[in-house]
């Protein structure tokens, strides 16, 4: 009996011990960003342009034009090393009108496999020399102020812990944050023009239906300005994410791109002359929702449950242990000899 004691003591010490290293280990390294990633999300809004020459021409008709796009993104992991990966973001804009590709584009990064914060090369394979969050937040987000990377502009940008909430029930943190940049003279967008001539200004204001005033001051400043006005470039971008903190899995994200051009001493002639405003489609939001329940459930199970259940059948097994090893065989009892009778003697 004492044997079986041991044997079942050991059994629950084991439980234990796989209770701990299974809620403290091995959920723990199972948080990062999986080697297999291959995520796909889809977002959909409108890109309005401005027409150049229907501005330089005061063609109030013609002078924006707007149309729907949809984006397909995919994040793949390209290869791991320990916490490090080495990821591709790609992005296709697509003319969902015409279906003509407005535009496609890829890019590398070597992110941390939990933080996702850009790290140093991971290997002699090209990336950007991104600062920040690239690709996502943090498994394990919390309520802070972030740094996120803007590669369109080659720069850092905050974005703001913004209170909490729910997205189809699914408690999230919400962030969001605005930057703006002026651009420099490689990053205007194509056609973009790096001046113009002093007789089309009126034109071009009378195009984008500034109001009154504003045309006004402008017309009051002709006579001083050059024959050739030069136009500055303002790159500005809004951003709004709902992200699942345990996970780092965004359910929902806004973003409003803008490029704006305007005149040095007139910053409220500034207009837009590219503007693309996107969000996550339904679907892809009910994707992202189911997708980070399913974390969550897997956390549950094999960091709550299964040690929990581990736990309450160790401390079990050590219970009954215990009374088992201290038991003793009891000898059987054996009784006394019967003492001789005494002979009896004949008289």
């Amino acid at each position: 009996m004492r044997r079986w004691g041991v044997v079942v003591a050991v059994l629950g010490v084991l439980m234990l011990g796989g209770a701990v290293l299974l809620r403290y280990v091995v959920v723990p390294a199972g948080q990062a960003l999986p080697a297999d990633t291959n995520e796909k999300i889809v977002y959909a809004g409108t890109l309005t342009t401005a027409n150049q020459k229907a501005l330089e021409s005061g063609d109030v008709g013609n002078a924006t034009s707007s149309v729907p796009v949809r984006v397909d993104r995919q994040v793949t992991a390209l290869e791991t090393e320990g916490n490090k990966a080495r990821v591709s973001d790609a992005a296709l804009v697509t003319n969902t009108r015409t279906g003509e590709t407005v535009s496609d584009t890829t890019y590398f990064y070597n992110v941390d496999r939990k933080t996702l914060m850009s790290i140093t090369n991971l290997t002699d394979q090209p990336a950007e020399k991104a600062e920040g969050l690239v690709i996502g937040y943090p498994i394990g987000t919390e309520k802070v102020n972030y740094v996120g990377w803007l590669q369109e502009v080659q720069k850092t940008g905050h974005v703001l812990y913004d209170g909490t909430g729910e997205v189809k029930g699914l408690p999230v943190y919400d962030f969001g944050g605005t930057f703006s940049t002026p651009l420099a003279a490689d990053q205007i967008p194509s056609g973009g023009m790096s001046s113009v001539p002093k007789g089309d200004l009126v034109d071009m204001v009378t195009a984008l239906g500034l109001p009154d005033d504003l045309q006004k001051q402008l017309q009051d400043a002709l006579p001083v300005l050059p024959s050739s006005v030069p136009l500055d470039y303002t790159y500005t971008q809004d951003d709004a994410y709902s992200v699942e903190p345990t996970t780092g899995i965004i359910v929902d994200m806004t973003r409003k791109t803008t490029v704006s051009v305007g005149m040095a001493g007139f910053e409220s002639l500034r207009f837009p002359v590219y503007e693309l405003t996107v969000r996550y489609t339904p679907a892809n939001v009910t994707s992202m929702v189911n997708k980070a329940q399913d974390g969550l459930d897997q956390i549950q199970l094999y960091g709550t449950t299964i040690p929990v259940a581990l736990t309450v059948l160790g401390l079990v097994l050590l219970a009954v242990s215990v009374p088992m090893m201290l038991h003793r065989r009891r000898e059987p009892e054996v009784a006394p000899p019967t003492p001789p009778r005494p002979r009896e003697t004949v008289p």
